[in-house]
C-alpha cells in the first residue's frame, strides 16, 4: 500500500505442504521424505526521508513436520514432533543516499526460535534467540548493481548444553548486464540454520552455512532465453565435526509460445560431499513447465526484426565447455546373514573435478 511517494506498507502469508529435502541439514534421513506444513507471513514498512531511507520489518514461519517411518520397516517410526517450531524475527535497514548511485547502509535483525515440545526426545530444549547486525555499501551503475556488507552472527541457546554460536557474517550480490539481453548474477551469504538430530553426545543445535553463487541468463531471441548456474554450500554443524560441502549445477531454456506463454525445460545436478560416508550422495533432476507470466516477454512486431538471430544451415563456428566430473565406484549388499541380522557394506571410492574444453 503506497500511503504516500515517501511510505509504503507491505505484507503477506503463505501455506504450504511440502516434502523436506534430502540436502535439508536438518532431515533426519528416514525411509519417505518427511512431510512438512510451513505457515508463513510478513509485514514490513519503508519511510524515505531525504537521503535517509528506513525498512522495519517483521516475519513468522511455523513448522509441522510429520512423522516417517525409519530406515527399515522393523524400526518404526521417526518421531518429528520435537522439531515442530516457531521462527519470529524483527529487523530494520537504515540506509543513507550518498549522492544518486552510492549508498551505505546498517542493518539489524532480532529472531527467536521456539519449539513446540519444550525438551526433545533427547532430552534438550533447543529454543534460542540470536542478533545480527552489519554495514555494508551499494553501488547502482549503469551495467553493475553491486552490494557488499560485513557484520556479526550470534544466538544464545536456553540448553545449558548447547554452546553459543558467533560468527563473521559476510556477504553481498551483484547483477552485471554487459550487453543487452544478458545477465550476470551472483551472491554470497552465511545463514545460521536449525539442526536436531541427535549424535554422540549431544547430536548438532546449528548449522552455520555458507553459500555462493553464479548464474547466467541470455535472451538469444525476444522469444527465447537460456540460463546456466553453478552454486556451492558449505556446512558447519556445531557440536560435531561434520562437515558437508554441496555444488550444484543447473542448465535452462524458456521458449515462449505466445507473449506471456513459455514452455520451458531444465535440468540440475547436485552433489553433497561429506565427510560422514553415509550423508554424500547426488541428485539428478529434469524439469518441464509450462508457464504464463504476467508481464508480455516481448513484442510480437519483435519477431520481425532484421536483428533477430535466426537459425543457420551452414558456417563455421567455434565454442567452448564446462562442466562437473564426478567418476565413482558404488558397493551395495548385505552381508552375515538374513535381515534384520545382517550387516551393511558401503564403500566411497572415486573423486570430483571440473572439466573443460573447446570445439570447431
Amino acid at each position: 500500500y503506497f500511503a504516500s511517494p515517501d511510505l509504503v506498507f507491505t505484507g503477506g502469508g503463505s501455506f504450504s505442504r511440502d516434502r523436506e529435502d534430502r540436502s535439508s541439514p536438518d532431515d533426519l534421513g528416514g525411509e519417505t521424505p518427511t512431510i512438512v506444513y510451513t505457515t508463513s507471513g510478513y509485514g514490513a514498512a519503508l519511510a524515505k526521508f531525504g537521503p535517509t531511507s528506513v525498512n522495519l520489518g517483521t516475519t513468522f514461519d511455523r513448522y509441522d513436520f510429520r512423522d516417517v517411518p525409519a530406515p527399515g520397516s522393523f524400526l518404526g517410526f521417526i518421531n518429528n514432533d520435537d522439531r515442530d517450531r516457531d521462527i519470529f524475527t524483527a529487523g530494520t535497514r537504515v540506509g543513507y543516499q550518498l549522492n544518486e548511485r552510492n549508498e551505505v547502509f546498517t542493518t539489524a535483525t532480532y529472531d527467536q526460535r521456539q519449539y513446540m515440545e519444550p525438551v526433545d526426545d533427547g532430552g534438550f530444549n533447543r529454543d534460542s534467540q540470536g542478533v545480527r547486525v552489519a554495514a555494508g555499501f551499494r553501488n547502482r551503475g549503469d551495467t553493475l548493481d553491486t552490494e557488499i556488507y560485513g557484520g556479526w552472527i550470534y544466538q544464545s541457546y536456553v540448553d545449558p548444553e548447547f554452546d553459543e554460536v558467533s560468527a563473521l557474517d559476510i556477504g553481498g550480490q551483484f547483477i552485471w548486464r554487459p550487453l543487452a539481453g544478458l545477465s550476470i548474477e551472483g551472491e554470497l551469504e552465511r545463514r545460521l540454520q536449525e539442526a536436531t538430530f541427535e549424535a554422540a553426545p549431544l547430536g548438532s543445535w546449528g548449522v552455520l552455512q555458507t553459500f555462493a553463487s553464479l548464474g547466467v541468463y541470455a535472451w538469444a531471441r525476444p522469444d527465447l532465453r537460456l540460463n546456466a548456474g553453478v552454486s556451492y554450500y558449505y556446512n558447519i554443524y556445531d557440536g560435531t565435526d561434520r562437515r558437508d560441502q554441496f555444488t550444484e549445477y543447473a542448465l535452462g531454456v524458456r521458449k515462449y509460445v505466445a507473449p506471456h506463454l513459455y514452455l520451458g525445460a531444465g535440468y540440475t545436478f547436485i552433489g553433497r560431499d561429506s565427510n560422514i560416508i553415509r550423508e554424500s550422495f547426488d541428485q539428478q533432476v529434469a524439469m518441464i513447465r509450462i508457464g504464463r507470466t504476467q508481464d508480455p516477454a516481448y513484442a510480437p512486431t519483435d519477431l520481425y526484426n532484421p536483428n533477430v538471430a535466426r537459425p543457420q544451415s551452414a558456417g563455421l563456428y567455434v565454442g567452448m565447455l564446462a562442466g562437473h566430473l564426478a567418476p565413482e565406484t558404488k558397493l551395495r549388499g548385505g552381508r552375515g546373514g538374513p535381515p534384520p541380522a545382517r550387516g551393511i557394506l558401503q564403500a566411497d571410492f572415486g573423486d570430483r573435478g571440473f572439466e573443460a574444453g573447446g570445439f570447431v
